[in-house]
């Protein structure tokens, strides 16, 4: 998967993703962030591209968000909320799909 999508399904839920301005996703998060997954919402929301945020990192930031959503889906809080293992598991799994042969 080279593009960010829309959405997508895990469990029964339908997980929406929007892009934000820096402004509104830091308001929304009340600090800075390049991403942010809200359970009760169930959106992810990423930082949209700008002269300073390039766009190779929003694939990267909703890969990072997925993990989040994928382990409150699977009611492993403690993982859910492992930065390091969320992102870790974000960033092998970009690398997988970004260089997959079929």
């Amino acid at each position: 998967m080279t593009k960010v999508p829309k959405s997508f399904t895990l469990g029964p839920y339908r997980i929406t993703v929007k892009v934000l301005p820096e402004d509104k996703l830091n308001e929304r998060a009340g600090l800075a962030v390049y991403g942010l997954w809200v359970p009760g919402e169930l959106t992810i929301y990423l930082r949209a591209p700008s002269e300073t945020h390039r766009e190779e990192l929003l694939l990267g930031t909703f890969w990072h968000e997925y993990f989040h959503a994928l382990y409150w889906t699977l009611g492993r809080t403690d993982e859910c909320n492992d930065e390091v293992l969320v992102d870790q598991c974000g960033a092998l799994t970009m690398q997988a799909m970004q260089t997959a042969k079929f």
